[in-house]
């Protein structure tokens, strides 16, 4: 039986997690749904999450399927971002291993979520750590948006995971989980987020099951 622990930051969380360690980032671009100039200009200015772990991991590849974005920002700089897809890990020309790989809401975009973990244990040590953060189905608000006709579930998402079904995921690929977690996205960074964020925080302390977005940390059985 798995519990959740608490509700927390998903940003605060990892970038504590990741500091001053060896991270593999897959899915590294984020906004998935956004064009390639807003995917650049949102890494530049550093308002996605692979920004932030740039500037704290002592180490850290990115991995991405989205060939323009990932051209134009190794032209930009970003060499520690390559092209692949998660799925064909093997594919991939990287050959170390890594103190955390990082699958940050990437998972519910996969056709074969079970291709990307079988891959990625060729880069885990013995104590390395998986993070996989994921939308919860038993989330109070995606209810309430659903139950209220303005639920939205994203363009590339074609699986959904409770704390169950994710747990379930993870043990047949050799994966046990160590800590499981749910956590809001991104800090919030408007006067309306941050009134929504100050009534619904300590609902979710107090039942942290009902969550938006699931986080776990595992490592390999």
């Amino acid at each position: 039986m798995i519990t959740v622990q608490q509700y927390v930051s998903r940003w605060d969380f990892i970038l504590r997690r990741c500091a001053a360690r060896r991270v593999l980032h897959l899915g590294c671009i984020g906004i998935t749904e956004g064009s390639t100039e807003e995917k650049v200009t949102s890494m530049l200015e550093a308002r996605v999450l692979h920004a932030q772990l740039r500037r704290i991991c002592r180490d850290i590849v990115g991995v991405d399927y989205d060939t323009a974005t990932v051209q134009e920002l190794r032209q930009r700089g970003f060499t520690d971002i390559l092209y692949g897809d998660v799925q064909q890990l093997a594919a991939v020309p990287l050959a170390q291993t890594f103190d955390i790989i990082l699958c940050g809401d990437l998972i519910e975009h996969l056709s074969q979520p079970g291709s990307m973990l079988e891959g990625i244990k060729s880069f885990m040590e013995q104590d390395s750590e998986l993070i996989v953060s994921t939308p919860n189905a038993f989330g109070l608000l995606h209810f309430a948006r659903y139950a209220g006709n303005v639920f939205r579930e994203g363009n590339e998402h074609v699986l959904s995971f409770t704390v169950f079904t994710l747990h379930n995921l993870l043990r047949r690929h050799g994966f046990c989980v160590r800590e499981a977690y749910t956590c809001y996205c991104t800090p919030p960074s408007t006067g309306r987020t941050r009134f929504l964020y100050a009534l619904g925080e300590p609902v979710f302390k107090r039942a942290p099951k009902f969550g938006g977005t699931l986080l776990f940390v595992v490592r390999r059985t």
